[in-house]
């Protein structure tokens, strides 16, 4: 009896791993976001979907983050320390 009630919790268990892989996928080929959202967005819930948002209080960060990094020639770490003398701070713990 142990084994059989073992069989169908293993079973149950790669079912809903199998559910959640497609659900994923589905979300990634319907072009929305799976996971929390990334520094300078927001999870928000609209209509009973989950999306997500630009933050107003990052946004202007994240910009500057961007131009910098694909116009000019600089290293991450490089990126870091002109983010920190120009005073942009960066704060990557989500509400």
């Amino acid at each position: 009896m142990r084994r059989t009630l073992a069989n169908r919790a293993s079973f149950y268990t790669e079912q809903q791993s199998g559910d959640v892989r497609e659900g994923h996928a589905r979300r990634v080929q319907e072009g929305w976001f799976v996971g929390s959202a990334p520094y300078g967005f927001r999870n928000v819930r609209k209509n009973g979907l989950g999306i997500i948002e630009v933050e107003p209080d990052n946004a202007a960060a994240v910009q500057r983050i961007f131009h910098l990094y694909a116009f000019e020639p600089l290293t991450v770490d490089q990126l870091i320390n002109r983010l920190a003398k120009e005073g942009v701070s960066y704060c990557p713990s989500s509400p």
